[in-house]
């Protein structure tokens, strides 16, 4: 591989393999740095995850008993006997509510520090933990506005999508009840190309969304501004190019660490019977993840800003900073 490029004199426009290597190289440079930022989350995470996760699987376990004694007997679960389980052995446990809170509330701190730190690898060679969370928390809170803004946002989409489909659905009916065989073949082509048009609507989103979070966070923008240069960023021109390439790319790798990280935990948990070390190797997967996604949408976020608005040639010409890296 090639050293990491760090200067900032290096931002050019790049390929997807380039993208990739300086992610690994970065991740890989920086990887004791990027660590400890995100262990300040992920250990207290596991744990609360651990402590939540075991209740569950008690109820789930109490659940699968009760069904199978009663089916057994030849008779479906009453009611009455399904609410005194549940009151029990709640599914909804408080370790399971604060694990969700500290994912939504908490989780853009490590994120935006990991941002600052993977952003200032990449542009100056140097990362820091102390100055990667005091530019955190001063992001926090738009932060949290931005993820409510794209959650509201992707509601408001998932009802119109809905909406769209049964809309799309009844007139296929109709149109397969009029021609027939041509019909269904029609049907079954519009159904195909509707559900690419889906996925590759929600690859790009989920990139806009990264795009977004990078851009508040290193751009002081206020949440209604990321949002919209994130948005703009990402689905227009040739920044909607580059982000169906990067996006089927963003999706493989986050396909390939699940399949990893199932498999490994079906491994561990077969020869050791551990629900610890379960959690552990969840974990340091987990730190080892957060640091390359975020160093590659980080590259890929530099990536379009040179191509599209002559980032590089700005910073050479010193008429702006890399990034907010500061506390100011």
């Amino acid at each position: 591989m090639n050293p990491t490029p760090s200067p900032s004199s290096t931002l050019r426009p790049l390929g997807l393999g380039e993208i990739l290597d300086r992610a690994v190289n970065l991740s890989v440079k920086y990887v004791t740095t990027f660590a400890l930022i995100y262990a300040a989350f992920a250990v207290p995470m596991a744990i609360l995850q651990y402590l939540g996760s075991g209740d569950q699987t008690r109820s789930l376990t109490a659940l699968s008993e009760l069904l199978r004694a009663q089916a057994a007997g030849g008779k479906a679960a009453s009611p009455a006997s399904l609410s005194s389980l549940l009151s029990n052995y709640p599914v909804l446990t408080p370790a399971l509510g604060l694990l969700w809170a500290a994912f939504f509330f908490i989780y853009p701190l490590p994120k935006a520090a990991l941002i600052v730190a993977t952003s200032s690898a990449y542009l100056r060679g140097a990362a820091d933990f102390g100055q990667a969370y005091r530019t955190a928390l001063r992001r926090w809170l738009p932060l949290i506005a931005l993820n409510v803004l794209y959650v509201l946002c992707a509601s408001v989409l998932y009802v119109v999508f809905v909406f769209a489909g049964v809309v799309i659905v009844l007139a296929l009916s109709a149109v397969t009840a009029t021609m027939h065989a041509l019909g269904v073949a029609l049907s079954v082509a519009v159904l195909i190309a509707l559900v690419v048009f889906a996925f590759l609507f929600a690859l790009v989103a989920v990139l806009a969304y990264e795009v977004s979070t990078f851009t508040c966070v290193l751009e002081d923008a206020s949440f209604l501004g990321a949002f919209g240069r994130g948005v703009e960023r990402v689905f227009r021109g040739a920044g909607l190019r580059r982000s169906l390439v990067v996006g089927l790319a963003y999706i493989a790798v986050v396909i390939a660490i699940t399949v990893v990280a199932a498999m490994g935990a079906v491994v561990l948990f077969s020869l050791l019977h551990s629900p610890v070390v379960d959690a552990i190797f969840s974990t340091l997967l987990s730190l080892a993840t957060a640091a390359f996604v975020t160093a590659f949408v980080g590259i890929f976020y530099f990536d379009l800003r040179v191509r599209g608005e002559g980032f590089d040639l700005q910073l050479a010409a010193g008429t702006m900073e890399p990034a907010t890296f500061t506390s100011t």
